[in-house]
């Protein structure tokens, strides 16, 4: 199996989340219900996971992902079908993709993108040899007089059981004697 990077986020609600998704035409692979609810979700080979965090604000959600498609036009016509979350339209970028973006129930930013047709390379010049690139010449920077002041540590306390799970932490400015 190649390496590949898989984006967990937030949501609130455990079936509320499957049946948004699963409107967009993702399935479900895994479900735990339980006091700390995850769910992962494919659509092809895209896989989308999700942690239950029940306070979560949706306005001021900060999870997100980019799905990197081959077919953007199928992506969006099948989100715009399903009639789910804010759907912003397909708009080209300035560095070549073309991308729209979703927002979900949770305020997840659901970004698809791929490359213009126009843009696409085949695959026999991915792959070709670099080509020569003149080197930079050399830069000497000076150090600075006074050296920066070092950050100040993160004090981490573990609560106490049975408040919270052995999972969870509390930052603090004080540490137990």
């Amino acid at each position: 199996m190649a390496d590949i990077a898989i984006p967990t986020l937030p949501m609130r609600d455990l079936a509320k989340t499957i049946a948004f998704y699963k409107a967009l035409g993702f399935k479900v692979v895994h479900v735990h219900d339980g006091e700390l609810p995850y769910v992962i979700l494919a659509r092809g080979a895209v896989e989308l996971h999700f942690f239950g965090m029940p306070d979560l604000d949706p306005e001021s959600s900060y999870g997100g992902c980019y799905v990197r498609a081959d077919d953007i036009d199928t992506w969006f016509k099948s989100f715009e079908e399903a009639a789910v979350g804010t759907l912003h339209p397909i708009d080209q970028k300035p560095w070549g993709l073309r991308e729209f973006a979703l927002i979900d129930l949770d305020g997840n930013l659901i970004r698809v993108g791929g490359a213009a047709p126009s843009a696409k390379v085949a695959a026999s010049e991915r792959t070709a040899e670099p080509k020569a690139v003149k080197q930079p010449e050399t830069v000497v920077v000076s150090a600075p007089k006074k050296a920066p002041a070092a950050p100040q540590p993160i004090k981490i306390k573990r609560p106490k059981a049975p408040e919270t799970s052995p999972d969870e932490y509390i930052l603090t400015d004080q540490l137990p004697d």
